[in-house]
């Protein structure tokens, strides 16, 4: 009879066992570590080809670790209004006057696709691919806007604050701006220290430091003080918009 005792009672025996599956199912994988108070294992370092080991193991072990960093200095770390407008017009200005010549490859690549798809026969795939690659061109001549520039402003706070709290140092250039590399590297053996994560395998815990211990980023690497004073802890594009050519403002400022 559906819905009788022993149906219950088979049901009823499952979710006592449950507990058990699943502990039996934790202990069975291979913890590597913990983060703010949880395990890590590693069947959770995931298998992406491209994906470099000791970027898996930053999003599993610091990420965590910089998220709960950024909330509790939120007031120091929260771009102003101010910081956002003049980083937005710097940028935005740098991009336009790149753009400025007649002879710039993208606005010439722009004008072929526009006679290409004037002329008759395209097949579809043919007209798909080229207003793909007009759409990904004029994404690129817009100028970046408040976004890209409170991102970079977001970023630049960290890293100055981190490089404030954790003795200076050394600054690398990235991509993304300058990266405060010695007092990064302190902090997170700070919090290593302080609990707040550890790797327990030693392979694992030298890759995680490789970074700031194996990698070799050459010229990037600077403990220049000029360069760090003008370039990152006080940068031009923070600085109020003043005139046409950000080339010159920034080269005067240079011969301070």
């Amino acid at each position: 009879m559906v819905g009788g005792p022993l149906p219950r009672l088979f049901v009823l025996s499952l979710l006592l066992c449950w507990p058990v599956l699943a502990l039996a199912e934790e202990m069975s994988r291979e913890q590597i570590g913990t983060v703010l108070g949880q395990p890590v294992y590693r069947d959770q370092l995931a298998d992406k080809e491209g994906v470099a080991l000791s970027i898996e193991l930053h999003n599993l072990f610091s990420h965590p670790v910089m998220q709960q960093y950024r909330a509790t200095h939120s007031k120091e770390l929260q771009p102003t209004e101010r910081e956002v407008s003049n980083a937005t017009a710097h940028f935005d200005g740098w991009h336009n006057e790149r753009l400025k010549a007649q002879d710039h490859p993208l606005k010439d690549r722009r004008a072929e696709i526009e006679q290409a798809l004037a002329k008759p026969g395209l097949t579809a795939e043919e007209k798909q691919r080229l207003e793909d690659e007009r759409q990904a061109i004029d994404s690129q001549l817009r100028p970046p806007g408040r976004r890209f520039a409170g991102w970079m402003v977001a970023n630049w706070k960290l890293q100055r604050h981190l490089y404030q709290e954790y003795d200076g140092g050394r600054v690398l250039w990235q991509q993304a701006g300058l990266e405060a590399f010695d007092a990064m590297h302190a902090w997170l053996k700070q919090r290593e220290k302080a609990g707040d994560f550890a790797i327990s395998d030693p392979l694992l815990h030298e890759q995680f430091y490789a970074y700031w211990t194996t990698v070799d980023h050459g010229a990037s690497l600077s403990d220049d003080p000029r360069f760090i004073e003008h370039e990152f802890l006080n940068p031009y594009w923070l600085r109020p918009f003043i005139g046409d050519s950000l080339q010159k403002n920034l080269e005067a400022d240079q011969r301070r």
